[in-house]
């Protein structure tokens, strides 16, 4: 759910960090926009490991405070920069790297906190400590249009996308030659071709990262809206969603692609 905006609320926060500002709505998490020291600067994105090394981590943070608090008193801070990714993962740096441009995937909610958006999957939300220059986060006033997120890839020979299903609700939709760490559609494709079995008339992606391929699936299964993620490999393509599964079939094998899912 994307971050909205509404009237704004304080509360206390731990010593040394002030009070927290967020933007407080009922439609989910919200962009807290200022923690103790911390400024809220943007939503970048975080495809291809531009996230903060220079600093300390911490991956059990459960708010923004959370994360002000530890880069504020950690190692030798306060750190200039906090980084916020995926629920839970905090990084504090003096330095960042923001060429990536900007991200719309920020809109997990924290782990201990889900009225406050703590980044999303491959995207991170930027605090800074002090009013920078518009030079540092010159991406973020680009006349350019921001990215728009992962897209789905329509064809990746000799597959061809179906839709987008449920999964787990009895089972795998597909079971087969099953590969964890498949961190694109064209490499799910490749390997549901060249495993053992194959070529598969079917194969699936789901999670960031996980491939399955199958000689068969049920096509009673229920659509799902929600394949969003970006691939482990390749931030521009979709690969699945949680419990949600971006179907492809042979063109060689199957004569037809299965009917389109209603939602449900």
């Amino acid at each position: 759910m994307n971050p909205t905006s509404g009237s704004s609320s304080t509360s206390s926060n731990s010593p040394g960090t002030g009070t927290s500002t967020s933007a407080s709505a009922s439609a989910g998490p919200t962009i807290v926009q200022r923690a103790g020291s911390y400024v809220y600067q943007n939503c970048y994105a975080d495809f291809t490991g531009t996230r903060p090394t220079d600093g300390p981590n911490d991956y059990s943070i459960t708010s923004v405070e959370d994360c002000a608090a530890f880069c504020y008193t950690s190692g030798t801070g306060p750190y200039t920069y906090l980084s916020i990714e995926y629920i839970y993962q905090c990084f504090c740096s003096n330095a960042l790297d923001v060429s990536q441009g900007l991200s719309t995937n920020c809109n997990l909610p924290c782990s201990g906190s889900g009225s406050e958006v703590c980044g999303g999957p491959n995207a991170m939300d930027v605090y800074s400590a002090t009013n920078l220059p518009t030079s540092t986060f010159a991406t973020s006033t680009s006349s350019s249009a921001p990215p728009t997120g992962p897209t789905t890839v329509p064809t990746a020979a000799p597959y061809v996308h179906a839709a987008c299903y449920v999964d787990n609700l009895n089972g795998r939709l597909l079971a087969a030659a099953e590969d964890d760490n498949t961190g694109s559609i064209e490499l799910c494709a490749s390997h549901c071709v060249n495993a053992a079995g194959g070529p598969y008339a079917y194969f699936g992606m789901e999670y960031y990262s996980q491939c399955f391929c199958g000689n068969a699936f049920s096509e009673s299964a229920p659509a799902s809206t929600g394949c969003a993620f970006p691939c482990s490999g390749n931030g521009a393509e979709i690969c699945g969603g949680s419990n949600a599964m971006d179907i492809y079939y042979n063109t060689q094998l199957v004569a037809t692609a299965s009917p389109t899912p209603t939602p449900t």
